[in-house]
């Protein structure tokens, strides 16, 4: 479920709908602009009616993957024993 969240959302506000999980994606290849990540991190808030820009507070840039960032959420969702809606 995260893991659909997080591609509708990067796919919403860049239009891009092939990602490939692991690659990074604030890499050249996607050329997505950075400004852009507060949109999909808002969208996928609010998907998930949670205010996930705090799995960013200690991550490096490494955690911009889709399987990286749905580790993260998930795992922050599990410390705060959230429940995805």
């Amino acid at each position: 479920m995260i893991r659909q969240i997080v591609r509708n959302a990067v796919m919403q506000v860049t239009g891009i709908k092939q990602l490939d999980d692991d690659k990074s994606l604030v890499g050249v290849e996607y050329g997505i602009n950075p400004v852009d990540f507060l949109y999909i991190f808002e969208m996928i808030g609010e998907a998930l009616e949670r205010d996930v820009s705090c799995v960013l507070a200690e991550a490096s840039f490494e955690i911009m993957t889709v399987n990286h960032l749905c580790e993260a959420i998930g795992k922050y969702m599990s410390i705060k024993h959230w429940t995805a809606n």
